[in-house]
C-alpha cells in the first residue's frame, strides 16, 4: 500500500475514532443529567425534597468525618426529609484527592442527623464477604489514627451476620448498646454498607452500587430503601 494512502487511512480511522468517543461522552452525560430529576421523582412520595441551601451545613460535617477529611467535597445535589424530630439526606457527592495528581470519586451518600438524640461516635463497616486480615488491620489502624481512642468491638461474638465486619466506637461497650436487635437484624439483612455516626449525625454509603443504566434512579432508590431501613433501626 503506497505510503500516502497508508497515512490518509490511519488519519481517517483516527478521526472516526475520536467522533465516536466524542459522541458516546455526550451522551454519557445527557444521560447522566437525566438521573437527578428523575431521582426527585422517584423520591418525592417518600417525602424527599431538593434542599440545596443546607447542603454547606453538610459538607462541613462530613469534612471532619474520616471518609472525606483528607479531600475536596462538593454535594452538588441533596434531597431531604422530615422524619420525626430527625431528618434524612440523600445526597450526590463528589471528591478530590491529590494536587499534582488528583483523583475524583462520585457517588451516593446517606445521612440522618439526630435531632433527639446522641448515639456513641463509631465506625462500622459490613462487607458482603469476608475480607483478608491485612485489609481488616489497615482499616482498624486508619479508625485509631483518625479516632484516638476508639476500641475494636469484636461483632462476631454478637451476631454470625456480622461476622465479616469491623467496627470501632468510643469503648466496646459503647459499641455494643449501639447494636441493639433491630439493628443487628437489619444489618444482617443488608450487608456492604460503611457507616459513621459522629454522634449527632450518622452517614453511610454502600461499598458496592448495584449496576443500573446511567439516567435510571432505581439503584439509588434500591439504596435509599435500605437506608431507610437502617436509619429506623438506629433512630428506635
Amino acid at each position: 500500500m503506497p505510503v500516502g494512502l497508508l497515512v490518509a487511512v490511519v488519519t481517517v480511522v483516527v478521526l472516526v475514532g475520536f467522533a465516536l468517543l466524542i459522541r458516546w461522552r455526550l451522551r454519557v452525560v445527557k444521560e447522566a443529567a437525566r438521573l437527578w430529576p428523575r431521582l426527585e421523582a422517584a423520591a418525592a412520595p417518600l417525602g424527599y425534597r431538593p434542599a440545596p441551601a443546607e447542603a454547606d451545613a453538610v459538607v462541613d460535617v462530613l469534612r471532619s468525618s474520616s471518609r472525606f477529611r483528607d479531600s475536596r467535597l462538593e454535594l452538588p445535589n441533596l434531597l431531604c426529609r422530615q422524619a420525626g424530630v430527625n431528618r434524612r439526606y440523600v445526597a450526590e457527592y463528589r471528591t478530590t484527592t491529590g494536587t499534582s495528581d488528583p483523583s475524583v470519586e462520585k457517588g451516593w451518600l446517606f445521612a440522618v442527623r439526630l435531632d433527639d438524640r446522641r448515639l456513641p461516635r463509631f465506625l462500622l463497616f459490613h462487607p458482603p464477604v469476608k475480607l483478608p486480615k491485612l485489609i481488616v488491620a489497615g482499616i482498624e489502624k486508619l479508625a485509631r489514627v483518625r479516632y484516638p481512642g476508639f476500641e475494636r468491638v469484636e461483632l462476631e461474638t454478637v451476631s454470625p451476620t456480622l461476622a465479616n465486619g469491623l467496627m470501632c466506637a468510643e469503648s466496646r461497650g459503647e459499641g455494643l448498646r449501639v447494636l441493639n436487635a433491630d439493628v443487628v437484624d437489619v444489618l444482617g439483612r443488608s450487608a456492604g454498607w460503611d457507616l459513621e455516626c459522629t454522634g449527632d449525625w450518622l452517614f453511610a454509603d454502600k461499598q458496592t452500587h448495584a449496576k443500573a443504566r446511567r439516567g435510571d434512579p432505581s439503584a439509588v432508590m434500591a439504596e435509599l430503601a435500605e437506608f431507610e431501613a437502617i436509619a429506623d433501626a438506629f433512630e428506635r
